[in-house]
């Protein structure tokens, strides 16, 4: 039966070393053992097992406090935001990437679209509306445009985004609409008004 000889390469900044075996172990704890009159870290000595499940342990209670309250400032957040971002309409989502700052809606109201009556002591008409905002996701660096519709829903009373009707537009996007829409509006008034070239 031959003797396996076990060396393990490492530096004096690294602190893992590699047998050559394939296995990886912590300097702190890799033993020395005479192998072929040679003393050098091996996996047959008594590992001081107890050294790693401490750092464990440590690392559990550290990592366990998980939950975010919604009642106290998401950390995911930056503490300095755009000038118009408004920290009430934050969307927080379960993934970082996904949360987002917004601005204050504007809304635009549609009249050939379903909206709703409120009957009984106050007496008044919701109309269908578009909502438009500026917002940004966290993971990206630029805010983008979000154009929504909102309208009644099925035979009750109730108005909500319809589903698919969400836009979102880069900035450069917007800017192109927006004239476009200007020149129909000019079309359909038979305005002449200059309002400029779009880049």
């Amino acid at each position: 039966m031959s003797t396996v000889e076990h060396r393990a390469e490492r530096t004096e900044d690294a602190p893992y070393a590699a047998l050559n075996d394939g296995r990886v172990f912590d300097k702190e704890v890799i033993p020395r053992i005479e192998v072929s009159g040679k003393n050098v870290p091996g996996p047959c000595a008594e590992v001081r097992r107890g050294s790693a499940l401490d750092r464990v342990v440590a690392r559990h209670e550290e990592s366990r406090e998980l939950d975010i309250s919604l009642d106290d400032p998401d950390p995911r957040f930056p503490s300095e935001r755009e000038s118009w971002a408004d920290p009430d309409r934050d969307f927080v989502a379960i993934k970082q990437k996904d949360c987002m700052v917004m601005s204050v809606p504007l809304y635009t109201t549609l009249g050939r679209h379903n909206g709703i009556q409120f009957t009984g002591t106050d007496d008044r008409i919701r109309p269908a509306f578009v909502a438009a905002d500026l917002r940004r996701r966290l993971s990206e660096a630029q805010p983008h445009i979000v154009l929504e519709k909102y309208a009644k829903v099925g035979t009750g009373q109730i108005m909500e985004m319809i589903k698919g009707s969400q836009v979102e537009l880069e900035v450069s996007e917007a800017v192109r609409l927006a004239h476009d829409l200007l020149l129909l509006v000019d079309l359909a008034t038979g305005a002449s008004d200059d309002i400029g070239e779009v880049a």
